[in-house]
Protein backbone atom coordinates (compact mmCIF):
# COMPACT_ATOMS: atom_id res chain seq x y z
CA UNK A 1 0.00 0.00 0.00
CA UNK A 2 3.10 2.80 0.67
CA UNK A 3 4.05 2.00 -3.04
CA UNK A 4 0.65 3.17 -4.20
CA UNK A 5 1.08 6.38 -2.11
CA UNK A 6 3.98 7.38 -3.50
CA UNK A 7 3.07 6.58 -6.73
CA UNK A 8 4.04 9.93 -9.59
CA UNK A 9 0.29 9.03 -10.60
CA UNK A 10 -1.06 10.09 -7.45
CA UNK A 11 1.48 12.69 -7.06
CA UNK A 12 0.06 14.25 -10.88
CA UNK A 13 -3.95 14.13 -9.36
CA UNK A 14 -2.81 15.59 -6.32
CA UNK A 15 -1.10 18.64 -8.00
CA UNK A 16 -3.20 21.66 -8.65
CA UNK A 17 -2.78 23.35 -11.47
CA UNK A 18 -1.34 27.10 -11.03
CA UNK A 19 -4.63 29.37 -11.83
CA UNK A 20 -2.26 31.83 -14.08
CA UNK A 21 -0.90 28.84 -15.85
CA UNK A 22 -4.73 27.73 -16.30
CA UNK A 23 -6.09 30.95 -17.68
CA UNK A 24 -2.56 31.34 -19.98
CA UNK A 25 -2.83 28.29 -21.48
CA UNK A 26 -6.98 28.94 -21.97
CA UNK A 27 -6.51 32.47 -23.63
CA UNK A 28 -3.37 30.98 -25.97
CA UNK A 29 -6.46 28.51 -27.19
CA UNK A 30 -8.48 31.38 -27.54
CA UNK A 31 -6.39 33.34 -29.34
CA UNK A 32 -4.76 30.69 -31.68
CA UNK A 33 -7.63 29.33 -32.81
CA UNK A 34 -9.52 33.18 -32.71
CA UNK A 35 -6.42 34.64 -35.37
CA UNK A 36 -6.59 31.37 -37.48
CA UNK A 37 -10.18 32.14 -37.90
CA UNK A 38 -10.10 36.15 -38.41
CA UNK A 39 -6.95 35.00 -41.29
CA UNK A 40 -9.33 32.64 -43.17
CA UNK A 41 -12.24 35.31 -42.92
CA UNK A 42 -10.45 38.05 -44.33
CA UNK A 43 -8.16 36.28 -46.57
CA UNK A 44 -10.95 34.22 -48.23
CA UNK A 45 -9.21 30.95 -47.42
CA UNK A 46 -9.69 28.44 -44.87
CA UNK A 47 -6.69 27.80 -42.14
CA UNK A 48 -8.73 26.18 -40.16
CA UNK A 49 -9.18 22.17 -39.33
CA UNK A 50 -11.42 21.35 -36.69
CA UNK A 51 -8.38 19.20 -35.10
CA UNK A 52 -6.54 22.66 -34.42
CA UNK A 53 -9.06 22.79 -31.42
CA UNK A 54 -7.18 19.83 -29.92
CA UNK A 55 -3.43 20.55 -31.58
CA UNK A 56 -3.95 24.17 -29.81
CA UNK A 57 -4.72 22.28 -26.34
CA UNK A 58 -1.37 20.52 -26.80
CA UNK A 59 0.52 23.51 -27.82
CA UNK A 60 -0.53 25.69 -24.67
CA UNK A 61 -1.08 23.04 -22.10
CA UNK A 62 1.77 20.52 -22.47
CA UNK A 63 3.89 22.33 -24.55
CA UNK A 64 7.02 20.36 -24.15
CA UNK A 65 5.30 17.59 -24.85
CA UNK A 66 6.54 15.59 -28.43
CA UNK A 67 3.14 16.07 -29.65
CA UNK A 68 3.35 19.57 -29.72
CA UNK A 69 6.48 20.18 -31.34
CA UNK A 70 6.68 21.90 -34.69
CA UNK A 71 8.01 18.48 -36.39
CA UNK A 72 4.70 16.62 -35.17
CA UNK A 73 2.02 19.20 -35.22
CA UNK A 74 2.85 20.09 -39.10
CA UNK A 75 4.14 17.01 -40.51
CA UNK A 76 1.27 15.11 -38.56
CA UNK A 77 -1.64 17.40 -40.30
CA UNK A 78 0.28 17.58 -43.25
CA UNK A 79 0.90 13.58 -43.98
CA UNK A 80 -2.31 12.99 -42.30
CA UNK A 81 -4.26 15.29 -44.67
CA UNK A 82 -2.64 14.16 -47.59
CA UNK A 83 -3.39 10.69 -47.13
CA UNK A 84 -6.87 11.10 -46.17
CA UNK A 85 -7.47 12.50 -49.87
CA UNK A 86 -5.35 10.00 -51.40
CA UNK A 87 -7.26 7.30 -49.81
CA UNK A 88 -10.44 9.08 -51.22
CA UNK A 89 -9.69 9.42 -54.76
CA UNK A 90 -8.26 6.21 -54.99
CA UNK A 91 -10.96 4.27 -52.83
CA UNK A 92 -13.82 6.87 -52.27
CA UNK A 93 -15.34 7.51 -49.13
CA UNK A 94 -16.66 4.00 -47.14
CA UNK A 95 -16.98 3.08 -43.44
CA UNK A 96 -13.60 0.36 -44.60
CA UNK A 97 -11.59 3.16 -46.40
CA UNK A 98 -12.57 5.89 -43.93
CA UNK A 99 -10.56 3.19 -41.37
CA UNK A 100 -7.76 2.65 -43.93
CA UNK A 101 -6.97 6.48 -44.19
CA UNK A 102 -6.78 6.73 -40.42
CA UNK A 103 -4.76 3.31 -39.45
CA UNK A 104 -2.13 4.24 -42.54
CA UNK A 105 -1.94 8.21 -41.34
CA UNK A 106 -0.68 7.18 -37.95
CA UNK A 107 1.33 4.45 -39.23
CA UNK A 108 2.86 7.15 -41.50
CA UNK A 109 2.99 9.36 -38.71
CA UNK A 110 5.29 6.72 -36.41
CA UNK A 111 7.63 5.60 -39.50
CA UNK A 112 8.10 9.26 -40.04
CA UNK A 113 8.26 10.35 -36.31
CA UNK A 114 5.61 12.99 -37.00
CA UNK A 115 3.38 11.86 -34.43
CA UNK A 116 0.39 14.44 -33.46
CA UNK A 117 -2.90 12.46 -32.44
CA UNK A 118 -5.32 15.19 -33.19
CA UNK A 119 -4.20 14.85 -36.80
CA UNK A 120 -5.55 11.48 -37.13
CA UNK A 121 -8.61 12.92 -37.25
CA UNK A 122 -7.62 15.04 -40.49
CA UNK A 123 -7.79 11.92 -42.65
CA UNK A 124 -11.73 12.01 -42.00
CA UNK A 125 -12.43 15.00 -42.25
CA UNK A 126 -10.79 15.10 -46.28
CA UNK A 127 -12.69 12.51 -46.98
CA UNK A 128 -15.88 13.24 -45.84
CA UNK A 129 -15.49 16.43 -47.70
CA UNK A 130 -15.32 14.94 -51.33
CA UNK A 131 -13.97 16.16 -54.15
CA UNK A 132 -11.78 18.08 -52.47
CA UNK A 133 -8.16 19.55 -54.47
CA UNK A 134 -4.91 19.54 -53.10
CA UNK A 135 -4.97 23.54 -52.56
CA UNK A 136 -8.01 22.62 -50.62
CA UNK A 137 -5.72 20.35 -48.38
CA UNK A 138 -2.58 22.08 -48.18
CA UNK A 139 -4.04 25.74 -46.97
CA UNK A 140 -5.20 24.42 -44.17
CA UNK A 141 -3.17 21.84 -43.39
CA UNK A 142 0.02 23.11 -43.92
CA UNK A 143 0.00 26.82 -43.64
CA UNK A 144 -2.69 26.32 -40.94
CA UNK A 145 -0.38 24.19 -38.50
CA UNK A 146 2.49 26.66 -39.55
CA UNK A 147 0.30 29.65 -37.93
CA UNK A 148 -0.18 27.40 -34.90
CA UNK A 149 3.60 26.65 -34.69
CA UNK A 150 4.52 30.44 -35.01
CA UNK A 151 1.70 32.14 -32.49
CA UNK A 152 2.71 29.05 -30.01
CA UNK A 153 6.86 29.80 -30.43
CA UNK A 154 5.34 33.79 -29.67
CA UNK A 155 2.91 33.21 -27.27
CA UNK A 156 4.63 30.39 -24.79
CA UNK A 157 7.90 32.30 -24.95
CA UNK A 158 6.83 35.43 -24.06
CA UNK A 159 3.42 35.19 -22.27
CA UNK A 160 3.68 32.07 -20.75
CA UNK A 161 7.35 32.33 -19.95
CA UNK A 162 7.99 28.34 -21.12
CA UNK A 163 10.01 27.30 -23.68
CA UNK A 164 8.89 26.34 -26.88
CA UNK A 165 9.74 24.27 -29.14
CA UNK A 166 12.38 21.77 -27.51
CA UNK A 167 13.67 20.83 -30.74
CA UNK A 168 12.14 22.08 -34.64
CA UNK A 169 12.86 19.10 -36.42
Amino acid sequence: MEAIKGSPLLKNRARRLHALRLLGSCLGCLAVIAMTAYLSTVSGLSFLLPSFGASSVILFVIPTSAYAQPRSLVGGHLLSSAIGLTVYFWLGTTWWSLSLSVGLAVAVMLVSRTLHPPAAADPLFFMMQGGLSWQTVMVPALCGSLLLVLFAFIYVNRVLKRPYPQYWL
